[in-house]
């Protein structure tokens, strides 16, 4: 997986790899797996950003706002020390953002890109929430709660 010095790549398509310009970062690497979760909830999301609040829903349902946050912080503590860059998630203003100083691609783009036969719109531009859907069939097994929501959406292609 090759990137340019500052640039980020994310493939979650049948394994789940991060590449910091010339590093990578296997499934292997992290120490926790919510911190995993994380940034792959977040690679998909619109903007590579997303409410703070939504986070703790979708990674922690179980738990309440303070129990949650505080999981949030921890996740993200470990996910920034394994991706060895302070600014890869940002916690600020009620958000969380994914490596916002930095160009940033995931094999999941680039395979809608291919599938729709060139530029597209972003992810959260299709439909609400197709990020998550899609993190939901492409990682079976992560504890998303909102996959209801997403019963009945079909995807086709043109």
């Amino acid at each position: 997986m090759q990137t340019g010095d500052g640039d980020v790549r994310i493939e979650m398509l049948g394994h789940f790899r991060v590449a910091v310009g010339d590093r990578e970062i296997v499934e292997g690497d992290w120490p926790a797996r919510r911190a995993q979760e994380l940034v792959a909830l977040l690679a998909l999301a619109g903007g590579r950003r997303l409410l703070r609040d939504q986070v703790v829903e979708q990674l922690w349902p179980h738990l309440g706002a303070q129990a949650g946050a505080a999981n949030l912080r921890k996740a993200a503590h470990h996910a920034r020390r394994t991706l060895e860059d302070p600014e890869s998630v940002v916690l600020r203003s009620g958000h969380v953002e994914l490596f916002p100083a930095r160009a940033l691609t995931t094999d999941v783009e680039r395979f809608l890109d291919a599938d729709q036969g060139g530029p597209r719109m972003p992810l959260s531009d299709q439909q609400p929430g197709l990020g998550l859907f899609m993190l939901v069939v492409l990682q079976p097994g992560l504890p998303f709660s909102g996959a209801a929501e997403f019963e009945g959406l079909h995807l086709t292609s043109a």
